[in-house]
């Protein structure tokens, strides 16, 4: 398995888990304010990584990474 590979099933994986978490968990609505914020920042901080590891990728291959369209 090559590295792409590996971020993108570890990406995928993660996906998943948050779209359980966000939509099927029936225990969500049970959560504190404090525990959501808990969970919003834990999430923000996997895409946070999940970025800086694209952004790296890119750095390491002497690319730059273009805007969206």
């Amino acid at each position: 398995m090559t590295e792409r590979e590996a971020f993108h099933n570890a990406w995928e994986c993660a996906y998943v888990a948050l779209d359980n978490l966000s939509y099927e968990s029936p225990d969500l609505g049970s959560l504190s304010s404090d525990e959501i914020n808990e969970l919003t920042d834990c999430l923000k901080n996997i895409a946070n990584w999940f970025d800086s590891q694209e952004e790296k990728c890119w750095q390491e291959k002497g690319l730059t990474k273009s805007a969206p369209n």
